[in-house]
């Protein structure tokens, strides 16, 4: 769901859920994002994100649309309170490229 320039007006409390993926290959590309924050205004922890992959983990590019880079995030947003979460990944072969973080 994307919600343009709104996150900034959500209020609630909250924690993020944990994200867990198991995967013989995984690319993301065009700026896909995997995402477990705290956004707009409120309290809550972010999630933590795992990703167990037997060969290749990727992230290549940006998100054109809106120019967002693609990667893995749990991050507690400014106007929030709470703790980001983890991020942990096991694989052969891990990378990030083309404005990808």
């Amino acid at each position: 769901i994307s919600i343009p320039n709104e996150f900034g007006k959500l209020e609630s409390s909250g924690n993020s859920g944990n994200i867990n993926i198991i995967a013989d290959d995984f690319i993301a590309s065009e700026g896909a994002r995997i995402n477990s924050s705290i956004l707009g205004a409120g309290a809550g922890n972010a999630g933590s994100v795992t990703l167990e992959v037997g060969n290749k983990v990727a992230f290549e590019g940006i998100d054109e649309f809106n120019q967002s880079s693609g990667g893995i995030f749990s991050v507690v947003q400014n106007n929030s309170q709470g703790n980001g979460g983890n991020i942990e990944i096991n694989a052969e072969n891990i990378t990030i490229s083309n404005g990808a973080e």
